[in-house]
């Protein structure tokens, strides 16, 4: 025993005396040594913790307290579980997670019922910096709080629970410059096809200024003393002047990139919109609600609408890709906007298309007599919504005979042929 750890025993509370005791009785040659007195100490008194007839002294409770705590080495959240097992037990317990998965997946229609929520944990985590980026060497608690930067000062600490509240409260501020305005933008957005702000993701002093500040500053203002009502916003845009502007552009002036908005921005129907579009046109668009997605690319081809299309992350259809379809996995701020052949293709070749020209054709038959004429004008009212003129039905009556003389061209019948043609046009795939 050496002459430190002698003087360490005869000073009672200076010291874990189990832990004196142990090092006393045992012939110390290395730091393994001293470690495997500490271990053995720590295995035997956790053992006694765990019987609650046991009735520990200080000194083991201090020695359980070093085990047990949110410091100790050892100690880990209940939801880490996983991280601490062999591979052998990770390897069954991601089986067992994926067999709940495709238990979920493959259940009947309608689904079982069930609700995603968020709840804080018992003991919310407490962040800590880490020494030099080492997760093993947490420094002073870094308390939850909003941005410095958009708080004015050292930003208040969230006190209640995980501080999710606390967190929407002040992103929903009223004195929050950036919420409002970055909302009201990504709405303006959808309406209009281009944005205020050009950078809908950047507002910071690098992106590019707003083209009206004025009208965003006011529609920032509005939506908040709206109450935030999202169906307000949209009134407001929907009901204003510029919104209901033709797009024929004006004569040539100031604005010829129409930042202004002195006419109302050409724009085109995405994938989703195109394809709804068309089935209601042709009255086969399903309107029920709710229920698992639906694979749109698969025969028979479904007649829901695009909302309950099935995406699958790791592996988009070139369909979806060939219209843009933004990728699922990033965050994207808005859609690219191409012209590729695959798009024209899809309109003159795809399945979907023919059926839905065949079942257009169908509802516009003449068996009641009907003139030919008759017939294109009522093809013109029900893709476009307006008559046809006296050239379109000459042009249109052109085009049937054509493709009567023609018949191996195709397998589509005449009729079909311009139902289509009409279905694929400029007129029908753009909003003016």
């Amino acid at each position: 025993m050496t002459n430190r750890l002698r003087s360490a025993l005869e000073k009672p509370g200076s010291y874990n005396q189990l832990v004196l005791e142990g090092l006393g009785k045992t012939s110390l040659t290395n730091k393994e040594s001293v470690a495997r007195v500490y271990g053995e100490d720590l295995r035997s008194t956790y053992e006694l913790s765990k019987n609650p007839s046991n009735h520990l002294g200080a000194e083991h409770l201090e020695l359980v307290s070093l085990l047990t705590n949110k410091t100790s080495p050892v100690w880990f959240p209940r939801r880490d579980t996983a991280d601490m097992m062999s591979r052998a037990e990770t390897d069954r317990y991601h089986a067992l997670v994926a067999n709940l998965d495709k238990v979920a997946a493959n259940a009947t229609n309608p689904p079982p019922a069930r609700a995603m929520v968020v709840a804080d944990l018992p003991e919310p985590y407490e962040p800590h910096i880490f020494k030099r980026g080492n997760a093993s060497r947490p420094a002073e608690p870094v308390p939850r709080a909003f941005l410095q930067v958009l708080s004015g000062g050292e930003p208040a600490p969230f006190v209640h629970g995980s501080g999710r509240l606390e967190l929407a409260q002040a992103i929903t501020s009223p004195t929050n410059p950036l919420t409002a305005r970055v909302f009201v933008n990504r709405v303006w957005l959808e309406h209009f096809g281009e944005p205020l702000v050009g950078s809908p993701s950047d507002f910071g002093t690098r992106s590019e200024p707003p083209k009206n500040p004025e009208l965003l500053d006011w529609l920032a203002s509005d939506f908040i003393r709206s109450g935030w009502s999202l169906k307000h916003l949209h009134r407001v845009i929907l009901l204003s002047s510029a919104y209901q502007q033709s797009s024929m552009p004006s004569a040539a002036g100031p604005d010829a990139e129409n930042k202004l908005l002195s006419h109302f921005n050409r724009r085109r129907l995405d994938f989703e919109a195109m394809r709804d579009s068309a089935l209601a046109i042709c009255g086969r668009l399903d309107q029920s609600l709710g229920g698992r997605p639906i694979d749109l690319t698969i025969e028979p081809l479904s007649q829901r609408r695009a909302v309950y299309a099935l995406v699958d992350r790791q592996n988009l259809p070139a369909l979806f890709r060939a219209f843009d379809f933004p990728v699922p996995d990033q965050c994207i701020e808005r859609r690219p906007l191409t012209t590729v052949p695959q798009q024209a293709l899809f309109g003159l070749n795809s399945p979907f298309m023919m059926e839905q020209a065949s079942a257009l054709a169908g509802r516009c038959d003449a068996n009641d007599g009907g003139k030919p004429a008759e017939r294109v004008d009522q093809l013109f009212r029900q893709v476009y919504g307006r008559h046809a003129t006296r050239h379109e039905i000459n042009r249109s009556l052109q085009f049937v005979e054509s493709a009567k003389a023609d018949a191996t061209a195709t397998s589509l019948a005449p009729w079909v042929q311009l139902a289509q043609a009409l279905l694929i046009s400029n007129e029908a795939m753009f909003i003016d």
